[in-house]
């Protein structure tokens, strides 16, 4: 698996220049392509990986399938990626949510259920199971052709 990092500069691209340092399969995109660039190389990803953002919405104009974590917000807000599955989002259903529409209140539990108990191992998880169905599908459609 190679993994591809898009963020914004600063103390973002600072973390994911060390990221890319050390992982030998990453590379941060930060400050390397015009946008341009950023949707053509988003087009050709199996999946991105991403929280409600704007690379969220990029995918979405390219037809590349998203796996998005959602916090405090919620994707029947109104914001969720165009043609996107809605299966793909990883959530919590926790009474709280959603507490925010645009992610910019402050947790009034103190805690931040919505994501401390989203755990990276299940992120990590989800991903590979949506990369072995994406597999599965294209072995099928060989066969069947």
């Amino acid at each position: 698996i190679r993994l591809f990092l898009f963020g914004g500069r600063g103390k973002e691209e600072e973390m994911l220049a060390r990221w890319e340092a050390k992982y030998p399969h990453v590379k941060s995109m930060v400050g390397i392509c015009s946008l341009d660039q950023e949707l053509m190389l988003i087009s050709r990803l199996d999946v991105l990986l991403c929280m409600d953002s704007a690379n969220m919405h990029f995918a979405s104009l390219v037809g590349t399938p998203v796996l998005s974590i959602w916090g405090a917000t919620h994707p029947y807000s109104g914001f969720y990626g165009y043609h996107q599955d809605l299966e793909n989002a990883i959530q919590l259903d926790l009474p709280c949510r959603p507490c925010s529409i645009y992610g910019e209140k402050k947790c009034y539990r103190g805690d931040w259920a919505c994501m401390t108990q989203i755990l990276p191992m299940d992120v990590v998880k989800r991903v590979e199971a949506f990369l072995q169905k994406q597999q599965t599908d294209r072995d099928e459609n060989h066969y069947k052709s």
